[in-house]
């Protein structure tokens, strides 16, 4: 069933050691729109970044029309997401699935009921759900088998897909894709004639995908191999799968032969990363001061940490623009961390320690005053008062702190020499352990559950406390742009 690769068949493109991917892919390109310039032809790629950068080469190249650059999992929902809906069948979010798993754990008294409430347990048992579900009911069956351990696993699987039946997830979403390639919808019509570009796995789903498009003669897979045997084996072992659907690989079309392997010209020596970004950092000023455009200069590091973090740090400190992955998370702007840490407390049992540190976290709010507290102070007062943990022992012991507070105030007002600043610090002091005992009682009752148990109320009462204890918009007048957006993307 191998054609040319000129013609719109199904077939596989073998790259091999030296020859660059990239190039083979555009040449596949420009065959497939030699009958027609506007032919649809869509090509999945392994990542969003291969996919931009292979947008703009083909840009740079030849200006291909209708040629679009997305993920193999994102046609599959393109094309099938709209029979499934249709079907009045709603995505298996997280969220529904791991509810999905708590619900048969607590069915179940088999090995897994002791630690059924264990959040590692429902992670764990997710894990194993994706490593169960391409497998036949004749390979779960044996798998069942094999002892009480593994019988247990495939009945919550089992129990777990009943129960969101009326869901679906990624192979469900392929399969039916491929349903909607075999009708001929419009949807599928959309996509064209499908390039499969260096894939590094794919699944059963997507697999029956590739094969209803391979019949229809839509599909051409381009695999590369390294010349490494053991990296090999999975791009062999791939084609081996797809041969009787798209026939043997053929040779990538103008192959150009590797070029000389590239070589440092220039290597510098840092004490730490730090200064190693500094020293970028100066190079790019004097590349630019040059008139060299710095949209052509790539930073590239072995490893992720501590460079992710460092190169924005330098280059915003000098003036440099830059663009990239974002080296922030949600979680860690003030905003997120407040909210996340406002969660932990009642596990901690609003242990001292941990309401320091939350209070330190961020901008926190006190809903009496609408102020910012002074964490420092807060964290200053209550280990003075010998506060461990507990509510009750917060009230207790800020209590008696105060009282004390209060006797010395008495004590030192009835003494005619005493100092003026001194019955001025007392009093403060009194004031700040009354208003830290009062926050931390409203604390304890704004941290009690919903008794309802639904994510809508979830929700709402994490966002009441995220607006109690960060503030309104009129508090974050003085917050950067991430940090406000950042905000706006929790709630």
């Amino acid at each position: 069933m191998s054609h040319p690769v000129g013609t719109l068949g199904a077939v596989i493109v073998l790259v091999d050691h030296g020859a660059p991917a990239r190039d083979a892919l555009l040449s596949v390109i420009e065959r497939l729109h030699e009958p027609d310039p506007l032919a649809p032809v869509t090509v999945a790629v392994p990542s969003p970044l291969a996919g931009l950068a292979l947008r703009r080469a083909a840009g740079a190249r030849a200006g291909f029309a209708n040629v679009r650059f997305t993920a193999l999992a994102r046609v599959a929902e393109l094309v099938g997401a709209p029979g499934l809906a249709a079907a009045s069948r709603r995505p298996l979010t997280p969220a529904i699935r791991t509810e999905a798993i708590h619900t048969v754990l607590a069915d179940d008294d088999g090995p897994f009921a002791a630690v059924a409430g264990h959040p590692a347990t429902a992670e764990a048992l997710a894990a194993t759900f994706d490593e169960l579900r391409p497998l036949s009911e004749a390979d779960r069956a044996a798998l069942a088998a094999r002892g009480t351990r593994p019988a247990a696993v495939v009945r919550l699987y089992e129990a777990a897909r009943a129960l969101t039946a009326h869901c679906y997830d990624a192979d469900d979403v392929a399969r039916a894709a491929a349903d909607a390639v075999t009708m001929g919808t419009a949807t599928a019509a959309e996509v064209g004639h499908l390039v499969l570009f260096l894939p590094q796995a794919i699944e059963p789903g997507e697999e029956a995908l590739l094969r209803a498009l391979a019949a229809q003669d839509r599909l051409t897979v381009v695999l590369g191999r390294s010349g490494d045997a053991a990296v090999d084996a999975a791009v062999d072992a791939l084609a081996v799968r797809l041969t009787d659907a798209l026939g043997a690989p053929v040779a990538a079309p103008d192959a150009s032969p590797a070029g000389p392997a590239p070589v440092a010209h220039r290597i510098i020596s840092a004490p730490d990363p730090e200064d190693e970004i500094r020293v970028i950092a100066r190079e790019l000023d004097e590349r630019a001061r040059r008139g060299e455009p710095l949209g052509r200069v790539a930073l590239l590091s072995r490893i992720p940490e501590p460079y992710a973090r460092l190169v924005p740090e330098v280059l915003d400190a000098a003036g440099i623009e830059w663009t990239g992955a974002a080296p922030q998370r949600i979680a860690d702007a003030a905003a997120g961390r407040v909210l996340l840490g406002l969660l932990a407390l009642p596990d901690a049992d609003l242990a001292r320690d941990e309401v320091a540190a939350w209070l330190a976290s961020g901008p926190v709010i006190d809903p009496a005053t609408h102020r910012r507290v002074n964490a420092a102070r807060w964290d200053e007062l209550s280990r003075r008062a010998g506060v461990v943990r507990g509510s009750g022992q917060w009230a207790d012991r800020l209590a008696l702190q105060c009282a004390e507070l209060e006797q010395e105030l008495a004590t030192k007002r009835a003494e005619l020499e005493a100092p003026e600043w001194l019955l001025e610090r007392l009093a403060r002091d009194r004031d700040e352990v009354d208003g830290l005992a009062a926050f931390v009682a409203d604390l304890a009752v704004a941290l009690d559950v919903p008794t309802a148990g639904t994510w809508h109320s979830f929700a709402t009462w994490a966002r009441a406390l995220l607006a109690r204890y960060v503030g309104t918009e009129r508090h974050h007048a003085d917050w950067p742009d991430d940090e406000l957006e950042a905000a706006q993307r929790i709630d």
